[in-house]
């Protein structure tokens, strides 16, 4: 995401935050070091999700690692946040929750529901996993389809708008941004 943002020239005006459940977890991604053995397929990923450059400018290797530059870092805030216990701590315009919600009972679900709905901005983006949808979850009808391969769905404002929005769309599954 830090990527993107900045080749987008968006990144000094964004404030990521990176969250996770388990403490591990976060102190690995805030070390910022990965394996270099999936070095391949983190640049198909970069290419696939709309990269301009190649995803080497962003790493140096070290060893058997690959490094995230220290200035990609800057604006990213790692903590740990549970799903199943915490708020709502900020308002966003882009949620990514991928591959998470299938793991939760139906309960748990409508809770995380709530969670993310309360969370994401007047018509911010929820960008889900490949196995999910939104479907039986009680705010369903709140989001309107912005590519459904993809996943995302942006929160409904009033219905005069949405119906704009859906106009400007192409066809069902491709978005101008």
């Amino acid at each position: 995401m830090a990527i993107l943002l900045q080749e987008e020239g968006l990144y000094q005006r964004s404030r990521i935050y990176a969250t996770d459940l388990s403490e591990e977890v976060v102190r690995q991604a805030r070390i910022g070091s990965f394996r270099s053995l999936g070095a391949d397929q983190y640049a198909v990923d970069y290419k696939k999700s709309g990269g301009t450059g190649s995803i080497s400018d962003y790493f140096r290797k070290k060893r058997n690692r690959l490094l995230i530059e220290p200035a990609l870092k800057r604006n990213i805030v790692f903590s740990e946040h549970n799903l199943a216990t915490d708020g709502s701590f900020n308002e966003f315009q882009v949620i990514v929750c991928r591959n998470i919600l299938g793991t939760f009972n139906h309960r748990l679900r409508e809770r995380v529901d709530r969670l993310v709905y309360d969370s994401l901005s007047r018509f911010g983006v929820l960008a889900l996993g490949s196995t999910e949808s939104l479907g039986a979850m009680p705010f369903e009808e709140s989001y309107a389809i912005l590519d459904e391969g993809s996943r995302l769905y942006q929160k409904r404002g009033s219905s005069v708008i949405s119906t704009i929005v859906n106009l400007e769309m192409k066809d069902e599954s491709t978005v101008e941004w």
